[in-house]
């Protein structure tokens, strides 16, 4: 198994490296970057790699559309208009497509194309600044296009394929509940300063050659605010740094679902100097 995981990992970085001419090199260059840092996360976290197994075991049913949940749990809450953020996005999406079709059962032939053209129109799309990048180009009360697409084809190997026993694909949503949680950090003693990026923002200015828990080059370092105490809105995976009074620093990894009080969507870190 994972061996043909590794092999379609192989192909989606083929996929990312053959763009037409009319999205810019920089753009290009960041999105390669980005999605072998998502690959790399989902050979990581089985339950992003193996996400048709869960819908089986529910419905019977591979449901394309997760409602993005995935992609906030490995970028947390961004600004939707930023092109970052939307070649972000668009890499998540390549991978999880892809991932969850083969995963799946089903060979290239079924999804390989249309994916790739969804990449690659929405690559020159997003770097020229187009409105017509990604999910903005369609009513959003409909299922995309590119996953209407991809069950169809699916639908049609898969009733001619009987003996396969392959799980069904829709383009439907499973309903959605809310993906992200407010997470409450308090310290002892009182911090001068919190500081907070997700896992993949962090891997992302490592491979740019940044320096780890240098938050003033990484730009993706959000400040927790620490009067108001009101809280921070986050999911997945996230790398903290804590300045104490005395200009101290220390570290911290927190997987947000394995804190106390998760299970209510508001969950608590208490972080010790």
């Amino acid at each position: 198994m994972k061996g043909s995981f590794l092999a379609i990992l192989a192909y989606i970085v083929i996929l990312g490296q053959c763009f037409a001419a009319d999205a810019s090199t920089a753009d290009k260059q960041f999105y390669i970057l980005v999605k072998k840092v998502i690959q790399q996360r989902f050979l990581q976290d089985k339950e992003l790699a193996g996400r048709p197994n869960a819908s089986e075991k529910e419905d019977k049913l591979l449901h394309l559309d997760t409602c993005m949940f995935g992609n906030e749990a490995l970028f947390g809450m961004e600004d939707g208009d930023d092109k970052t953020f939307k070649l972000k996005e668009l890499a998540f999406e390549v991978v999880n497509f892809s991932t969850a079709l083969s995963s799946a059962g089903y060979p290239k032939d079924v999804w390989a194309t249309p994916i790739s053209q969804f990449e690659q129109k929405n690559l020159i799309a997003i770097s020229n600044d187009k409105e017509s990048a990604m999910y903005f180009d369609h009513d959003s009360s409909k299922p995309l296009p590119l996953l209407t697409s991809l069950a169809k084809n699916a639908t049609t190997y898969r009733k001619a394929n009987p003996g396969r026993q392959l799980i069904k694909v829709t383009d439907k949503s499973p309903g959605c509940g809310a993906g992200e949680m407010t997470v409450t950090i308090t310290t002892k003693p009182k911090a001068k300063r919190i500081q907070y990026i997700n896992a993949v923002n962090f891997d992302i200015c490592h491979l740019q050659g940044k320096k780890d828990y240098d938050t003033e080059s990484c730009k993706t370092w959000t400040d927790y605010s620490i009067s108001k105490n009101s809280g921070a809105q986050m999911a997945g995976n996230y790398k903290i740094v804590v300045t104490w009074a005395d200009n101290t620093t220390i570290t911290r990894t927190v997987k947000v679902e394995e804190l106390p009080g998760a299970e209510n969507l508001e969950a608590r870190f208490e972080i010790h100097k």
